[in-house]
This record gives C-alpha cells, sequence and structure tokens, in this order.
C-alpha cells in the first residue's frame, strides 16, 4: 500500500459535538458496590506546643476541602483496584464526599463489582460450588457442614441439607441429578435425595480435617479422600472407594504426609485422580488400584499445595491450582505440562483456590485469594479479563453447562453469579480485524470512529483504508469496505443513519451508503491528509477540511459545494459542529475560528498562544470552548468572547479532548500512552488511564459511555454505574 501512516500532530481534535448526536454503545453490564468496611477511627492531630516539628492549634493546616478528598479516594480507589484490593476499593468509594461524585466515581463503582447478582447465604465461608448437570441447582457446601441448593436463575433456596456436623466439601450430582453426595471434615460422606432432601447413605472412618467427592461417570463409585494421623506415622493422606448405592467400602489406600485435597473421574471412568499437598497428582487406575502414578510440578522454594483441579471437557487437558499463585496445564496423555498461567499480585503470593474449564474447553475460569475471577485462553495461557467483585479470598468457582454464567464464592460467605455474555471482553475492547492482505503490525489501527443514531454500530476509519461497522453490543464487526488505498483518516455517522462520509490520507472526502456501503459521490481531493469530516446536526450539510485555510462545506446527498470558507494561513485541522449549526475549526497557526456558514468571515478568531493546532471540545450547552495546545487548556467563553479559565496539565501533552455530556467532565487522550478525566470546573486530573500503546482519540457518548482510540487495533469502551 502507498499511503504513509498518519503521524499524530502536536494535538489531536475533539469529536465531542459530533459524538454527542449519536454515538453510545451498548456494553458491559455492571453493577454496585456491595457491603464496604467500616473507616477507620482518624487519629487526633497532636496539640503540644514548642516541641520541633509538632505545630500548635493555630499553625495547623486548614482541613483539607471536599475537592481534595475526593480527588485522593478517587485515586486510592483505582490504584487498590490495580492492586486487585477490592475490599480496599470500595471503601475508599464510601469515603469519597457524595456531592464530588462525577463519572470517574460511578466507572470505579462499576469496575469493582462486575457481577451480575450477590446472592446471601447461611452458614460462614462457601466450601464449594457444584452445578447440577441439568443447570438448574447451584449446591452451595459451608463450614458450618450444611448445603444449600440454590435456585441457579434465581438465587432463591430451594432446601437445604442438614447431617454433617463440620464443615461440607465438594457436593457432587449423580448424572441424572437426583443424588447429591458430599464429603464433610467431620469424617463423614453422605448421599442425598435432591428432591427431598432426604439422607439416603451415610459413610463414617473417612480421616478427619479436608475432604474431597468424586463420583464416577457411571455413578457407581463414589471415591472420598481426606487424611488422618496417628503417633506413628504422623500425618497421611487416605482415599476410600464406595458403592454409592449401597455405601459399602471396596477399597482403602493412602499416601504420603499430606491430605488428598481433590479428587476427579476421567470421562471413561478408568482414571482416578488425586491432588494432594504434597503438591503432587496421583492417578490410579480403577481396574487394578496398583500403586499410583505420581506427577510433581517443578522445583522451587514456593509451597505448591494443590488447592483443586479441573478436567478439560474432552479430558486431555488437567488445570490444576496450586497455592504458589499458578495454573498449571497437563497434558494427560503426555504426562507433561505444556504452560504456567500466573498474573503475580504486588509483592505477595495470592493463592489460586480453584479451576474450570467452560463447556468449550477453550477458555478456563480461576478464583483465589486475590479477589478476583479471571478468565484465560486455555490454548495460548493469555490472561483475556479480570474482573473485580468479591472483597473476601474466593474458594471456588462453578460454571453453568451452557457457559452462560459463573458462580464463584467463598469466604465472605456469598455467592456471587457472573454473566458471561454482557462481561464478554469484546464489548469492552473492540479488536478490530485485518483485511487478508493486511501483513504489517498495525495495519488496522483505528483512528476515528462515529456512531449511528440508533446506537447500535459504529463506523471506525484504519490504517489500511478500509471502513468497518462494528456492532456495539458484541463488538464485532457487521460489514468492512475498502474505502481508499491510502488509510482512511476521518469518518462520521449522518444523524438520519443514511449516510457515512469519510476522509482519508490523500485528501479525499467521500460519501457513501450506510445500508449497502455504495459508494455516493466524491466530495473533493484536497491532495493532502484530512483529519476529520462532520455531518450538521440536522445532516443536511458536510463539513471538511479543504485545501489550505479553507473548509469546505457540501450539500447532502448531492455533494454539491454549498460554501468554501477562508481565514489565515497554514491548513485546517479539525471542523466541530455546535449545537446551533455554527462551525468551530482549528489551524496550524495556532488559531480556532468560529463561522457562520451563511457569513464569509469568522464571526470570532481565537489565538491558542502557540503555534500549532489546537485540540478542541464543544460543551454540550454550546457556551464554552475547550481549546488545547500542548500543555496549555484554555476556556473560551462563546458569549462573552473571553477566556475563563486557564490550566496546565501535568502528566503531558494533549492530543485529542472531548467534553462529557452532563458538562461536568473533559477527557483528554495524552503523550505518554495515557487517557485522563478531567473535572471541567477546576482542570483537576481525577482519573488516569495508562495504555500501552500512544493515546489517539477520546470521546464521550451521550449515554456517558468514555469512548478512547490507542493505536493498537482497538476501540476501548469505558462504562459508569447508571445509579
Amino acid at each position: 500500500m502507498s499511503a504513509s501512516r498518519p503521524i499524530p500532530p502536536a494535538s489531536r481534535h475533539g469529536r465531542g459535538q459530533r459524538l454527542r448526536r449519536g454515538l453510545a454503545a451498548h456494553m458491559i453490564v455492571s453493577f454496585g458496590v456491595a457491603g464496604c468496611a467500616t473507616a477507620p477511627t482518624p487519629v487526633a492531630e497532636p496539640t503540644a506546643t514548642g516541641a520541633r516539628g509538632v505545630p500548635t492549634p493555630t499553625e495547623s493546616a486548614a482541613a483539607p476541602d471536599a475537592a481534595s478528598l475526593y480527588q485522593a479516594a478517587i485515586g486510592l480507589v483505582e490504584a487498590s483496584l490495580r492492586l486487585h484490593e477490592t475490599d480496599r476499593a470500595k471503601e475508599w468509594l464510601t469515603r469519597a464526599p457524595a456531592a464530588q461524585r462525577g463519572w470517574e466515581w460511578r466507572y470505579l463503582a462499576a469496575q469493582s463489582d462486575r457481577s451480575a447478582a450477590m446472592i446471601p447465604v447461611e452458614g460462614g465461608a462457601v466450601a464449594d460450588l457444584t452445578m447440577s448437570p441439568d443447570g438448574r441447582l447451584v449446591a452451595a457446601a459451608m463450614a458450618d457442614g450444611r448445603t444449600h441448593l440454590l435456585d441457579a436463575g434465581t438465587g432463591a433456596l430451594v432446601r437445604t441439607l442438614t447431617g454433617h456436623t463440620a464443615s461440607a466439601w465438594t457436593p457432587v450430582f449423580t448424572a441424572d441429578g437426583r443424588r447429591l453426595a458430599t464429603a464433610s471434615s467431620d469424617g463423614t460422606a453422605r448421599v442425598w435425595d435432591v428432591a427431598t432432601g432426604e439422607q439416603l447413605l451415610v459413610m463414617p472412618g473417612n480421616g478427619q480435617g479436608v475432604a474431597a467427592a468424586a463420583l464416577s461417570p457411571d455413578d457407581a463409585l463414589l471415591a472420598v479422600s481426606s487424611w488422618a494421623r496417628t503417633p506413628e506415622r504422623g500425618v497421611y493422606g487416605t482415599l476410600n472407594v464406595y458403592d454409592s448405592r449401597t455405601g459399602q467400602r471396596l477399597r482403602h489406600l493412602e499416601h504420603g504426609d499430606y491430605p488428598i485435597a481433590s479428587l476427579a473421574w476421567s470421562a471413561d471412568g478408568v482414571r482416578l485422580i488425586g491432588g494432594t499437598w504434597d503438591w503432587n497428582l496421583l492417578i490410579w487406575d480403577a481396574r487394578t488400584w496398583a500403586e499410583p502414578r505420581v506427577l510433581l510440578p517443578p522445583e522451587s522454594a514456593d509451597y505448591k499445595r494443590i488447592e483443586d483441579f479441573a478436567l478439560s471437557p474432552d479430558g486431555s487437558h488437567l488445570a490444576v491450582a496450586h497455592s504458589d499463585g499458578r495454573v498449571r496445564l497437563w497434558v494427560l496423555e503426555r504426562f507433561e505440562i505444556v504452560r504456567t498461567l500466573h498474573s503475580p499480585s504486588e509483592g505477595v503470593i495470592k493463592t489460586i483456590a480453584d479451576a474450570a474449564f467452560l463447556p468449550d474447553g477453550e477458555v478456563l475460569a480461576t478464583v483465589g485469594g486475590d479477589l478476583t475471577v479471571r478468565l484465560w485462553d486455555a490454548e495460548t495461557g493469555a490472561l483475556l479479563v479480570v474482573h473485580h467483585g468479591h472483597d473476601r479470598p474466593i474458594l471456588t468457582v462453578a460454571v453453568s453447562p451452557d457457559g452462560r454464567r459463573l458462580y464463584s464464592a467463598g469466604s465472605g460467605g456469598n455467592v456471587r453469579i457472573w454473566d458471561l455474555e454482557s462481561l464478554d471482553p469484546a464489548r469492552a475492547a473492540w479488536r478490530i480485524p485485518r483485511s487478508s492482505a493486511a501483513t504489517e503490525r498495525g495495519a488496522a489501527t483505528v483512528y476515528d470512529v462515529a456512531f449511528d443514531p440508533d446506537q447500535r454500530r459504529a463506523v471506525v476509519t484504519t490504517y489500511e483504508g478500509w471502513l468497518r461497522v462494528i456492532d456495539v453490543a458484541t463488538g464485532r464487526q457487521v460489514r468492512g469496505w475498502r474505502a481508499s488505498d491510502e488509510a482512511t483518516v476521518g469518518v462520521d455517522w449522518s444523524p438520519d443513519g443514511r449516510w457515512i462520509a469519510s476522509t482519508d490520507n490523500d485528501g479525499r472526502t467521500v460519501l457513501w451508503d450506510a445500508a449497502s456501503a455504495a459508494r455516493v459521490t466524491e466530495l473533493q481531493h484536497a491532495n493532502r491528509q484530512l483529519l476529520n469530516v462532520a455531518f450538521s446536526p440536522d445532516g443536511s450539510l458536510i463539513a471538511a477540511p479543504g485545501i489550505g485555510p479553507a473548509i469546505e462545506i457540501f450539500r447532502v446527498p448531492s455533494g454539491e459545494l454549498v460554501a468554501s470558507l477562508t481565514e489565515g494561513r497554514g491548513s485546517v485541522g479539525d471542523v466541530v459542529w455546535n449545537t446551533n449549526a455554527t462551525l468551530a475549526a482549528t489551524y496550524t497557526d495556532g488559531k480556532v475560528r468560529l463561522w457562520e456558514v451563511s457569513q464569509a468571515t469568522p464571526t470570532s478568531t481565537i489565538d491558542a498562544g502557540s503555534s500549532g493546532t489546537p485540540a478542541i471540545a464543544i460543551d454540550p450547552s454550546g457556551g464554552r470552548l475547550a481549546v488545547v495546545l500542548g500543555r496549555s487548556i484554555r476556556i473560551w467563553d462563546v458569549t462573552s468572547r473571553a477566556w475563563s479559565a486557564d490550566w496546565a496539565p501535568r502528566s503531558g501533552s494533549v492530543r485529542s479532548i472531548s467534553w462529557s455530556p452532563d458538562g461536568g467532565r473533559i477527557a483528554a487522550a495524552m503523550s505518554g500512552n495515557t487517557f485522563e478525566v478531567w473535572d471541567a470546573a477546576t482542570g483537576a486530573a481525577l482519573l488516569r488511564l495508562p495504555h500501552t500503546a500512544s493515546a489517539w482519540l477520546v470521546a464521550w457518548t451521550r449515554r456517558q459511555e468514555l469512548v478512547l482510540v490507542p493505536l493498537d487495533e482497538t476501540v476501548r469502551v469505558l462504562r459508569a454505574r447508571t445509579n
């Protein structure tokens, strides 16, 4: 391709007014903050006088104002979430002064709890969860020995199984869902009638402490593991195998110096797999019950007891959760580790307590001591997404048979439901597809985005010269077409949804039929890079930069040239329509000019104070214009034609800005790979969103989603809580 990649100019221009007309994305459903910790008691200020470094009451600094306290609280929420300290994040959310709370508070509140629902359950910690084969019930084994059967859809309590006198573990349903087996630290295993809650069998003598149970695929055998201790031997692991229908013990086996804490049968019933606190995996041949094959993780100084494991749906892989914060994936036929999943916490090892494959076997869910639910690509080991919600360690995770929901629980004493469809990472990070001809890195990098008036689709421009229409509910492409031999750069969608206008790296402005992707007309060919194009609020006109300092105005859909607005020197960078159908345009000579389309000269000329092309954004009322050039941010009052505020960002220069629909916040794409959210009244930076690629474009939707465009082939959409 002959096109050169558009080089970010000294500033990139806001799309706030244009995007406010139709930009919106149906994104991840977020839920509110659950119970937060009580604030600690404040420490009294010293009042002694004369001592060095101890102020007198009159010398003490004034108490921080609400705005300062709010900024500090928001910073602590963000830092706590980054460290996965969800409990602290929720605490600081409650401390943030209510009168100061804005978009960033609601966004962080949504991030602190992504679960669809929280179900309180009695009985202390939830030790284990499992799903019934038909997906209708969740069995929750409790620390007080009870096992609750919950409606998987509503979370309502169906019935409670009572009989164990110590913590219940590993509830497991028979294949027909009619019976449930549990093990317990009271040394018994029990079998229950699911429909009535009647206790059918009690099998005592299974040691003490930790226990696990597993039913063979034909439900004939119940394996129960635990541990025992004698003065002569000390601690050792035990395994009993029972006839699950009669309760007769068929086998008793022993192993190692620690408990056998987890069990699973292979799909063919030939193998029984156990995980121990000796760090090793045991594989018994159930046909002979000879000495098991022992598999060990790699040597290291970390303690690597096995917390739990999960077999992949096809039985080929075993995901083993260890206390050293790692999940090791074994290929059972080769008895070897093929990859290790690890996301270390800052300065401390957090146990991974449980793992579960989704039904397709392509995704693995893990939970543990860092309070997160994580989803991994089971083939590559890549971390797909991290979800917060729990504020106590998570002990167990289960997956619905259809793969649409996760259920997690732990020491917090409640069960959380996670809607995986609404939490699909593609909804929040749209991965823009490349064309089949694209080979070089970054070929699908996005430069601009616009949404249709129904807020169901978005169109993006890319380096490879394509226009791609994305379904905003899924983040997946609806259609795409090659719009230019050069890179497509600017784009807009008409307010009536019928037309799409685009610019490219060679200076073309083109009008397209949005339904058919047919080329309607080429409006101009300016022989230079054109950064943007914009429909008027009523959709009857298109404005685009032209040759030199010209703004070209075209009629829709005929393409008739209505006006050519020319003033000053240099070139036009960006054009933005105001609510009253006037235009604001930026110029490479550091000026911003305000235009009436019917007039030959601008109504106002604003000097940004330096050379270069400013970034601009118009507030929702149309009365204020934010003008940014480098590290200077100034607010222009359109009515008085005077500056009303002057700020200086601390973290770098600005490429793009956008004003929030409520007028309270300004978002910015900064140098240094960072997006920021500022208080529109004071210019204070309230939230920083670092990224791994250059921050290129930022815009708000009218529903207050924040759209981020980094130069990494994605579009990111951040959504705040709505209440």
